[in-house]
């Protein structure tokens, strides 16, 4: 790929500082057992309805990162991510979505 670098790999072994601007795409949403349920009861009243696959428990392989974590990719890579409470609300409200891209 003509000496390109995976931006996650490069950030995890300290190769670009942490300030460095990333560009990551959202591949999973993970929500835990309460916030799937409310999201399902949302759903079956007609609210909340949305367009992505439904949210799955992370696998074993990703840490736990509360009620809500996410897995962001850049392509090569991912890595799992602590959100905080606005996001966290955003994802419970089905407005975070899993979206797919070919570059090429």
């Amino acid at each position: 790929m003509l000496g390109h670098v995976s931006a996650v790999r490069a950030l995890l072994q300290q190769d670009i500082t942490p300030r460095a601007a990333l560009t990551l795409l959202i591949s999973a949403v993970h929500l835990g057992p309460q916030q799937q349920q409310q999201q399902q009861q949302q759903q079956g009243q007609g609210q909340g309805l949305s367009s992505h696959a439904p949210a799955e428990a992370p696998p074993p392989s990703l840490p736990a990162c509360g009620p809500v974590s996410l897995e962001l990719t850049d392509g090569w890579y991912s890595v799992a991510a602590h959100v905080d409470e606005p996001l966290a609300q955003l994802a419970q409200g089905g407005r975070l979505k899993v979206r797919a891209f070919c570059f090429g």
